[in-house]
């Protein structure tokens, strides 16, 4: 099976972060990897995520946390409904996320499957908030100052349940 490389469109490399919605599953991609990073959060529904030659069922409140090496794609799961926000980020811009954050990057490099958590209350009505501000602030200088300011909260809420866990 092909599997595709993405980049990162050249409109979103100044803004160093770029943003995606999903409505169902015939939006996603097939087989791929890319040269960035990538946290998707699933608004509703389930699928199945294939992701380093194992499935895994993601459902609504899932947030997956993508490395450039991880090969993945996205099956259906009994005609569920679903939906997935995705933003694709850059290394650099991973980088400084963790030296602002003070966690070890191998919290999220080390593992063979990518980090998954589940994010229910409080929490997922601040991500889903945070996700759709990076939509609504315009590609370049300006998104990437919004993102800056919100990619500590994403990697303070990863890590801290991935050590919890």
């Amino acid at each position: 099976m092909e599997i595709i490389q993405w980049t990162l469109p050249d409109c979103e490399k100044e803004s160093g972060a770029g943003y995606a919605f999903n409505a169902n599953i015939r939006e996603t991609s097939p087989l791929h990897t890319h040269n960035f990073y990538e946290i998707f959060y699933v608004n509703k529904g389930k699928a199945i995520h294939c992701v380093n030659g194992e499935r895994i069922v993601v459902s609504s409140g899932a947030c997956v946390f993508i490395r450039p090496w991880d090969v993945h794609s996205y099956d259906s799961l009994n005609y569920s409904e679903f939906q997935m926000t995705s933003v694709g980020f850059t290394c650099e811009e991973m980088e400084e996320g963790f030296r602002w954050s003070q966690f070890p990057p191998a919290m999220i490099t080390e593992p063979g499957l990518p980090p998954h958590i589940m994010l229910n209350g409080y929490e997922k009505t601040e991500f889903e908030n945070k996700l759709k501000g990076i939509e609504s602030h315009a590609k370049g200088i300006e998104r990437k100052r919004y993102f800056r300011s919100v990619f500590p909260f994403f990697i303070y809420l990863i890590c801290n349940k991935i050590r919890r866990a």
